[in-house]
């Protein structure tokens, strides 16, 4: 649902409940109209249309029969999102859904090149770009494949067309015309920003104490953990913070006391097709059972005190801090929380850069000066970002594995990053392991573990 007025915006998002039978309700024979509970629909905000085919578009690439609403929450909100895009940028030029041409995408996405975000005050990335602009090619193939609209996209080469996202596998290449669209893509190895372990040292001092130097009722660890838990696994933070406790527990019944570094699979919510595991190290796991009944129990009987017993507990590992406010003690730490907390650090020990941003007003909108021209400024901002401790632990670990004896580190490093070949992981990480091993500095040896000495 837009903020603000309900009318502000062209298009308005709901999103989809599950309604008890009751004595009013239609009863259909199919099942074709239905939206999964948490499906969020779109609809014009004037006339209450809902936009069907694009709606219907979501279902059918989005959920796909899945059942699992977690599975595809996200990848339907973006698709949603992008929609809502398109559809209030056709608003605008007099147009619906239904009307739009080739030259409307075309339009649109030289104007996505020249947009700002109201998140960064920067243009869109490359990657935000080709995704806006893929989903819409693809809602448009896939309304013409069902012959609800005519064909406004260039015929792909060779082949028939397939309908939707999920086969883009299996496509035919597309035409010039349609591949032009959207920016060349960034490679992913030009993306790595390596985080000085020195720096690193520093901020995980100020996120907090370490986990075995906390005293009951003492300062959190948990965001230091978290960070610390990247630097130890390899892994996203979308897979840290959907870490269950019940997965702790029977990993706990696993661990190998006569070998301290046997690694542990512990399932976790995963970016893409991505195995949804990772491998977490003994040393790690025991750190996890410390803040599990300490911290993390302290936070449990808070609730308990203040809410009764009634007040239900996230079953994830980690929660918000004791001192959360009373509508969110109890519940799961988000990840913005973490990467909020870890940028927060390193602007507190001055490790930051500037960037040029777009001059904002209170509303967000980029302000322009008396030319049109858009005013910018120069803005102080974090020099690294939480994912950064992923390629960190990737660079670091292939150092310390290659002086141990490994002569082929990638193979290990692959299967703990969830990559589906080593290829991937030498692609996107190659030209960085040239790095003169001093510039990681004298203690690279001890990262995983001895960070906090």
């Amino acid at each position: 649902m837009p903020e603000g007025d309900f009318l502000d915006q062209p298009i308005i998002r709901i999103r989809a409940a599950d309604i008890p039978d009751h004595r009013g309700r239609i009863a259909t024979k199919e099942d074709t109209s239905r939206f999964p509970p948490g499906f969020i629909l779109l609809f014009e905000a004037k006339t209450g249309r809902p936009l069907t085919l694009y709606n219907e578009f979501t279902r059918d690439v989005a959920v796909g029969g899945r059942t699992d609403f977690e599975k595809w929450k996200n990848t339907q909100k973006a698709y949603s999102d992008d929609g809502a895009n398109f559809a209030t940028f056709l608003h605008f030029r007099g147009k619906s859904l239904e009307a739009a041409t080739f030259q409307d995408i075309k339009a649109y996405s030289a104007l996505l090149s020249q947009s700002i975000s109201s998140q960064t005050g920067q243009k869109f990335e490359v990657q935000t770009r080709s995704r806006r602009i893929t989903t819409i090619v693809a809602f448009y193939e896939h309304a013409h494949e069902k012959g609800s609209l005519r064909r406004i996209i260039p015929p792909r080469t060779g082949g028939g067309l397939p309908a939707g996202l999920r086969y883009k596998a299996e496509r035919p290449r597309a035409a010039k015309s349609v591949r032009d669209l959207t920016p060349e893509k960034v490679r992913p190895g030009e993306k790595i920003n390596l985080i000085p372990i020195p720096v690193l040292r520093k901020a995980l001092k100020h996120l907090g104490p370490q986990i075995h130097e906390r005293c009951s009722e003492g300062l959190p660890t948990r965001d230091r953990l978290v960070c610390k838990s990247a630097m130890a696994t390899g892994g996203r933070l979308i897979s840290l913070m959907s870490v269950k406790v019940i997965d702790v527990l029977n990993a706990e019944r696993r661990m190998n006391h006569t070998d301290p570094n046997e690694l542990l699979v512990i399932p976790v919510k995963t970016k893409g097709h991505a195995p949804p595991t990772i491998l977490v190290p003994q040393a790690l796991l025991t750190k996890w059972l410390i803040y599990y009944r300490g911290e993390r129990a302290e936070i449990c009987r808070k609730v308990v005190e203040r809410f009764g017993r009634n007040r239900i507990i996230s079953d994830n590992l980690f929660l918000n801090d004791i001192n959360a406010n009373g509508r969110d003690l109890g519940n799961a730490a988000t990840e913005d929380t973490i990467s909020r907390a870890f940028s927060g650090a390193l602007m507190a020990i001055g490790h930051t850069t500037l960037e040029k941003r777009a001059v904002r007003d209170s509303d967000g909108v980029p302000i322009r000066g008396q030319n049109g021209e858009l005013m910018w400024a120069w803005v102080e901002v974090p020099a690294n970002t939480f994912h950064d401790l992923r390629h960190t632990f990737v660079v670091t670990t292939y150092h310390i594995m290659k002086r141990l004896g490994d002569r082929n580190p990638w193979k290990t490093i692959s299967l703990a990053l969830g990559h589906k070949s080593q290829a991937t992981t030498i692609d996107i990480y190659g030209k960085h392991v040239t790095i003169d091993e001093s510039s990681l500095s004298d203690a690279v040896d001890e990262v995983l573990y001895n960070l906090d000495d």
